[in-house]
């Protein structure tokens, strides 16, 4: 099956939005197949910052104003206002879960509480989901540019994004 082009594509739900880090995830289908699409607001660069603050070329429209502030909704050109799109298609029910908003808790994990809910979950897992692990700990195959540490016991891989503005995650295993 061949990946559909991005203009085929049809939106179908708005998975995430998070506006701090200036990406949406979104469900979008080509046909019978569903991909998600990431979208991330590219960063200025300064000869960006410049030209919005000073080139002519910036739509200003006043929001605001009082005898000290004002406020603009601003327009800059097109082409300081890109965005980065990343696609996984074809999108299982599993990838649909991962990218959906949702509630995130932290867990204090017991060798009880690891025995109870921790091993039933991680034996439950098919073992085609567990290739990456292999290719990254046995064949060492893929993934070793994103390797942040290494001992005997464990390995942190860099994550695929950011769990919010400034902060990184990270995989262990």
């Amino acid at each position: 099956m061949t990946n559909p082009l991005p203009r085929s594509l049809k939106l179908e739900s708005l998975l995430m939005n998070n506006p701090d880090d200036k990406t949406a995830k979104v469900l979008c289908s080509s046909g019978d197949s569903k991909s998600i699409v990431i979208l991330t607001k590219k960063p200025w660069s300064a000869a960006d910052i410049k030209a919005i603050v000073e080139g002519a070329d910036t739509e200003l429209e006043q929001v605001h104003r009082n005898d000290k502030f004002s406020k603009y909704d601003g327009q800059p050109p097109p082409e300081m206002n890109k965005v980065t799109m990343s696609f996984i298609c074809p999108a299982g029910d599993d990838d649909i879960a991962q990218f959906s908003q949702q509630k995130r808790y932290v867990v204090r994990e017991t060798p009880a509480l690891y025995s109870k809910a921790t091993v039933p979950f991680r034996d439950a897992i098919p073992a085609e989901k567990c290739n990456w692990i292999k290719n990254c700990v046995v064949d060492r195959a893929k993934e070793m540019d994103k390797l942040l540490y290494e001992d005997d016991g464990c390995m942190m891989f860099q994550g695929k994004e950011p769990a919010a503005p400034g902060v990184d995650t990270a995989t262990i295993l």
